[in-house]
């Protein structure tokens, strides 16, 4: 008994398959025969062999009876063709034909122009293939086999980026030079040829293996121009605490401050690219680099040359919707009261006096406030800096996507993105997606809650009065729940995948073999779709996972520092893990390790 396939090759696709059955000691009706390379013929010489998989039949219960049924049925049409030189003339002898009788007609064709027979009869060659199958017929007079040197074929594919070359064996003729090789080659192809490559074809007479010689170059577009600035268009304030605990609120950085003549920006011309080339030497046009220009806005102009953009005045640079400006800040001098109304401004605000309750004052840029706000609302995308603090009486509201620095804040809420950094917290709802920091010389927080994503530090948590006072570090519970919910999302997605697989790869098998009826194709084109969507599916579950995985492992490392006391009636959240302090803990750094809230020394 042989083994359980079997791969043969050769230019007869019936003798192979007889081949393979003998070797595997199994009949057609148990073996399982698939054409790995369909064997092709050019000028009447085969310059593709035929490569042909033969397995023993395995006992399938996913195929249905109408699948076998349909199996049963169906027969596979062969085809070969013999030319023979006998003493009365050339003969052709057509054995099997399951191609298209003008295809058939055109591969006779070109064998028998190879072969330079003369006075065939083309009527009686269609005769041959029409009438007498496994019947010789005489198409030609007696005459010698001519002698017939080695050749080469060219073809050219994808486009004409590739070359291929297939050099044939003589026929009682010369070998072919490398030399004449070149030549013939080089009259079709005209750029990219690897001489190596033919060389160690022609020296070696690697007959009828099909070899990649030449390829062609893809252009290059040049790539566009871009802006260079000279100013940080992303600033990030981030104050310095001083040696005596305080904090400097007067060196804050706060503005992209230029002088006139200053350079803004700078134009950085596009490159050329390069051109590319198909094997058969077309030009193939790249394209060029787009210039970039920079958008004027105010007090701004262009310098002598075109490249730089300059300051007209002193003033603040910023970049907004695409323009360079410089304008100056906008300054309020008097509380924002029922005498300004509500402020709202595209670039930084000072006030230099107080905002009364009952009125906002949004920016896109920074806002800086020398007096008390009050029941107000600020908003900020940048930066929010309270020179003295917020009285918010339960009603005023801080929010920025920046930082926020304020003396004290109390009976307020804030919504903040980057460090809340303050002398007190009192009474307040804290919420910042990076650190809260209560520095100075009180350095406290007491009553409300007070969230952070990854740290809180404080000298003082909690009061001796046992005042409520709710600490939070680590993941938010709505996160946890998304997390859970998208990993069972993605296991669905994962076995329906696995079942689409399993039967894509049932009827590539059937199709494989010529074995697959229309309906099961219909399937086939279905189930592809169906795993196309399911996949892109996969890939945007899993990479939400994994954010949401990061940013859990980044939330669950977060620690509250006290240098000073946490006092009893101080509640502790960190992760899912909770803690209520009942007695005082002091110098501490409170951490989460293996889900349990531990307590350590304090360490800065």
């Amino acid at each position: 008994m042989g083994g359980n396939h079997i791969i043969v090759e050769g230019t007869s696709l019936d003798d192979l398959i007889k081949e393979g059955l003998e070797k595997l000691n199994i009949t057609e009706e148990n073996a399982n025969v698939k054409i790995l390379q369909e064997g092709k013929k050019v000028l009447g010489v085969w310059v593709k062999k035929y490569k042909v998989k033969i397995s023993r039949k395995k006992n399938d219960n996913i195929i249905d009876n109408e699948i076998i049924k349909e199996i049963d049925n169906m027969n596979f049409k062969l085809k070969t063709y013999s030319i023979d030189y006998l003493d009365d003339g050339v003969y052709l002898n057509v054995i099997r034909n399951n191609k298209d009788s003008n295809a058939l007609y055109e591969e006779i064709l070109d064998t028998i122009k190879r072969k330079r027979i003369e006075d065939y009869s083309e009527n009686k060659i269609i005769k041959a293939i029409k009438e007498n199958v496994e019947q010789p017929v005489k198409i030609a007079p007696k005459q010698e086999k001519k002698k017939i040197d080695a050749d080469i074929i060219i073809e050219i594919e994808d486009n004409d980026m590739k070359a291929y070359m297939t050099l044939i064996p003589p026929e009682d003729g010369e070998d072919l030079s490398y030399d004449n090789a070149l030549k013939i080659v080089e009259q079709k192809i005209k750029f990219g040829i690897n001489y190596n490559h033919m060389k160690d074809i022609i020296n070696k007479k690697q007959y009828y293996k099909r070899t990649l010689i030449a390829e062609g170059k893809l252009p290059i577009d040049g790539k566009d121009g871009y802006i260079k600035y000279f100013f940080d268009t992303e600033k990030k304030y981030i104050p310095k605490e001083l040696e005596d605990g305080s904090v400097d609120f007067k060196n804050l950085q706060l503005i992209n401050n230029v002088k006139k003549g200053d350079i803004l920006a700078e134009i950085v011309p596009p490159t050329e690219g390069d051109a590319g080339y198909t094997v058969t030497g077309k030009v193939l046009k790249h394209k060029k680099g787009k210039s970039k220009k920079v958008k004027l806005g105010k007090n701004v102009e262009y310098s002598e040359d075109g490249n730089k953009v300059i300051s007209l005045i002193d003033g603040e640079v910023i970049l907004k919707n695409g323009r360079v400006h410089v304008e100056k800040i906008h300054k309020i001098n008097e509380d924002v009261d029922n005498s300004t109304g509500n402020i709202q401004f595209n670039g930084s605000i000072k006030i230099n006096g107080n905002v009364k309750t009952g009125f906002k004052v949004k920016a896109i840029g920074d806002i800086e406030i020398q007096g008390v706000v009050e029941g107000a609302l600020i908003e900020s995308e940048g930066n929010i800096i309270l020179k003295r603090g917020i009285q918010g009486h339960h009603k005023g509201k801080l929010n920025s996507k920046g930082n926020i620095i304020a003396k004290y804040v109390e009976n307020a809420f804030i919504e903040c993105n980057g460090l809340v950094q303050a002398d007190a917290i009192m009474h307040s709802d804290i919420s910042s997606n990076d650190t809260v920091e209560a520095l100075g010389r009180k350095g406290l927080i007491v009553g409300g809650t007070c969230r952070a994503a990854k740290e809180v530090r404080a000298k003082t948590i909690g009061s001796s009065m046992s005042t409520l006072t709710t600490i939070e570090v680590g993941i938010d519970p709505n996160l946890k729940t998304k997390y859970e919910n998208l990993k069972e999302e993605n296991k669905k997605i994962k076995n329906n995948i696995d079942k689409v697989n399993k039967s894509i790869l049932l009827l590539k098998r059937l199709n494989d073999n010529n074995r697959l009826t229309k309906d099961k194709k219909e399937l086939l084109i279905k189930f592809i779709k169906t795993k196309k969507v399911l996949d892109e599916q996969y890939k945007k579950v899993k990479k939400e996972l994994e954010e949401i995985e990061y940013r859990i492992e980044c939330l669950s490392k977060g620690k509250i520092k006290v240098s000073n006391v946490v006092y009893p009636g101080v509640k502790i959240v960190i992760g899912n893990s909770t803690m209520h302090v009942k007695e005082e803990v002091k110098a501490c750094t409170i951490y989460r390790e293996d889900g349990e809230i531990k307590i350590a020394h304090y360490k800065e």
